[in-house]
């Protein structure tokens, strides 16, 4: 439940805020409600915020989500994550209050320059769970991503 839960909150509805030098990051609700959750949201749109940091409406997403991590993440894994979240979660209608951060990081534009990173090319079934090295940035499999929130791209959550 990590980031997207606040203390005492129901499990993935959002609300937990994560410091950031602009400002806190209010989580979002993640489950399957459909007006304030990402119900609405097809595989296709689930893939793209979750490996590419693209909300449904296009903007994109804050870096402390870090979808960087999962870009590695393969085709059967997302398929299966979104099908979790969308059967196995709880819908909760609960709307969260709106991040409110500084300049330039107010800008949701602004998010994808200050979160771009080297090309990550997915893991294939089968490749044993291990360093993976290409084009000389050494990349982590994904399942270790979850290690993402804690380094100094965000350290409170």
């Amino acid at each position: 439940m990590a980031c997207h839960t606040k203390p005492g909150g129901k499990p993935f509805a959002g609300g937990l805020k994560i410091a950031t030098p602009m400002g806190q990051v209010v989580a979002t609700n993640i489950t399957p409600d459909p007006d304030h959750g990402i119900g609405r949201y097809t595989e296709a749109d689930f893939e793209n915020a979750v490996r590419h940091g693209v909300r449904k409406d296009g903007s994109y997403l804050y870096p402390v989500m870090p979808y960087v991590s999962y870009a590695g993440m393969t085709d059967q894994d997302v398929k299966a994550l979104y099908a979790w979240f969308m059967h196995a979660v709880k819908p909760v209608a609960e709307a969260q209050e709106e991040t409110n951060l500084s300049f330039p990081a107010s800008i949701r534009p602004a998010m994808m320059r200050g979160t771009s990173s080297p090309v990550r090319k997915r893991r294939k079934p089968g490749i044993p769970a291990r360093m993976i090295r290409s084009a000389g940035a050494v990349i982590w499999p994904t399942r270790w991503s979850i290690a993402a929130p804690a380094t100094p791209r965000v350290t409170s959550c």
